[in-house]
Order: C-alpha cells, then structure tokens, then sequence
C-alpha cells in the first residue's frame, strides 16, 4: 500500500486517483439529470455515461420535441452505442396528433439485437406497430409492454408477434382491439410459454399456453370473473408455488358462488389477492363478512385487500378487517377501501 500527502491528492483531479469503476458506481447512483450533465465534464466522464444512458433508453414523443429523431439518427450512426441498449420505452404525449416517423423509429429498433426490455405507449398506432413489430427479432426479450389500440384487422400481427418470443416472463396488454377472440390465437402453439408475470385482458389470457405463471393482474373491473377464469388460472400456475393476484371485477358475488370461494376451493396457494370492485358502497357488510368463512381456505394467504376505484370508505370496515384476520391466521396485512398492494405486478 502506497501512502501519498493529502496535498498531493488536493492537486490532483479526482479522476487520476479513483478508478473506473468506483466512478461507474457513482454514475449509477446519480439521477438521469445528473448523469447528462457529467457527460459534458470531460471525455473519460462522457466515454464513461454513454454506456449507462443507452442501456435504458425513454423516448417520449411530444409537440416540437426534436430528441425522438436526433437520438434515433444517432444510434443508428454509432453501431457501438446502439449494442449496449437493453430497454427501450415509447411514450407518445396524448396531445400530440402528428405523424411518427415510425421508418426512422423501426430503423434503430433493428439493430438492438440485445434488446431485454421493449414498452410501447402508443394508443393511436396499434395498426402500425403491429405489422412492423412482427417483421423484428429480440433473441434477449423478457418483458414486453404494450399499450396499443390493435383492431381485429391486425391481431394476426399481434399473434405472430408474441408467438415468437417464447423468452419473455413479463407481458403488460392494455388492447381495446383485442376484446374478441380470434381463432389465429387460437391455433397459434406455445403462446408466451415461460411467463412468470402476467398483466391484461381476461380473453387473451385464455389464449396463454403457458404453466409457470407467479403473478398475475386481470382486468378490467366491469368484466366479472367466472369459473372458466378460475380454471384457467389453476392450469397457468404452479399450485406448489405462491401466486401474486389482483382481479378487476364488477361485483364479489356472481350468480354460481362468491369470487373468493371460487378462488380459494380452485387455486389454495395465493399468496397475495386484491380484489378492486367498481363501486364499494353497493357492498353490504354482511358480505365483506361472509368472506371469513372462505379465508379459512387459503394456506399461504399473506396478503388480502378489496379496493374500491373511487376510494369509498366502508362503514364498520376495522370490525370486519378483524373478522378476516381471526379467519385466516397466515394474514400479515389486508384493507378495504383503499388503493394498497404489497407487491407490483
């Protein structure tokens, strides 16, 4: 070990007596704002941010906003900077109603062959983004986002789409297009079959082929859950691993039986259930307090809430909170009312 005057290390930049990586690790740490003004301090900091700004990239597509193009023009021209992005998200401004130069866009997606990560915000252009997200391969995709508009003329897309990617575990769907089913699903074999997390359409959840799944969120809430619901999720997970669910629905009771005791005679090992009710105060408290008796049998709930969309307070809500705790002895946490979950799908 060499030791040096404290002087000598006043003299000298910090750059000369911290290596590399200790100055990456404080690149990490900083905020993204942080991070482009560094860029700008010298050309051992701008060879040292570069790395770590392409690897997630967030293009948002506003008014006026000449970044979208310049950053795309310059990933496409720096091959080297263009390999080292992993996510990549799309968010247009919902007050922006000009074309997108999807060519330019597309151009760059292209190259991103280590592409882990890809999010579309695109409502607008489900159609366009379809069509040429079919024409593209990710040999390293995990987690897909995708809230797109796709109408009926364009799921065969869609489908050729995911039925690719048998690597993605993550898959986020907001389609109003995709609300019928389609028999090019249909016939698709081995849709998404490593899924660990899924968020979307009850419909297209059908369609899933897969049986590893660890969390899920079904929606949205003016759809009632039914018994084909129930059994597709007991055919999509793992029964000896604990499930992370949350379920959009209109009412609790539905006219075979509640959705809880559908849920707990059909899928036990749910580890974490939200339940969010389009209006709370329909709600008796004699059926919040029904819903005891079908606690009992779940084995490894943890975690129970049932959410309202509006925030309503329900009247009497600790005394049945307590009613829930009693039934259940694994519960650690539960709400009612209240817009809470302890782990994000």
């Amino acid at each position: 070990m060499v030791l040096t005057r404290r002087g000598d290390h006043a003299r000298m930049p910090i750059t000369l007596w911290f290596p590399n990586e200790i100055l990456t690790d404080i690149i990490i740490c900083a905020t993204q704002s942080d991070r482009v003004t560094l860029c700008c301090v010298s050309k051992l900091f701008h060879a040292l941010v570069i790395p770590i700004l392409n690897q997630h990239i967030v293009l948002r597509i506003r008014k006026k906003c000449r970044s979208f193009k310049n950053l795309c023009r310059a990933l496409i021209n720096n091959p080297e900077r263009i390999e080292i992005v992993r996510s990549l998200i799309v968010i247009r401004d919902f007050k922006f109603n000009g074309a997108i130069n999807y060519d330019l866009l597309f151009e760059s997606l292209i190259l991103m062959q280590n592409l882990e990560r890809l999010s579309f915000n695109c409502r607008q252009d489900g159609q366009t983004i379809a069509a040429r997200l079919a024409s593209l391969t990710f040999p390293n995709l995990s987690s897909c986002r995708l809230d797109c508009c796709f109408i009926e003329s364009n799921v065969a897309d869609f489908s050729d789409f995911v039925a690719r990617y048998p690597s993605i575990t993550r898959f986020y769907l907001r389609s109003p297009g995709l609300a019928l089913p389609d028999d090019n699903l249909q016939r698709q074999q081995g849709i998404l079959p490593n899924l660990l997390q899924y968020d979307g359409k009850q419909l297209f959840f059908h369609k899933l082929c897969t049986s590893t799944l660890r969390a899920v969120r079904l929606g949205p809430w003016y759809r009632q859950v039914t018994t084909s619901d129930v059994q597709a999720l007991r055919a999509r997970t793992d029964h000896t691993v604990p499930l992370v669910l949350s379920l959009g629905v209109q009412d609790i009771e539905t006219a075979e039986d509640n959705i809880v005791s559908l849920l707990s005679a059909g899928i036990p090992n749910i580890q974490s259930l939200q339940l969010q009710i389009s209006s709370l105060h329909m709600l008796w408290v004699e059926t919040l307090k029904r819903i005891s008796t079908d606690l009992t049998q779940f084995r490894h709930l943890a975690y129970f809430a049932v959410t309202d969309l509006y925030l309503v307070n329900v009247q009497g809500a600790e005394v049945i909170l307590h009613t829930w705790t009693a039934a259940c002895p694994t519960l650690k946490g539960c709400c009612i009312g209240k817009q809470c979950s302890p782990a994000a799908i």
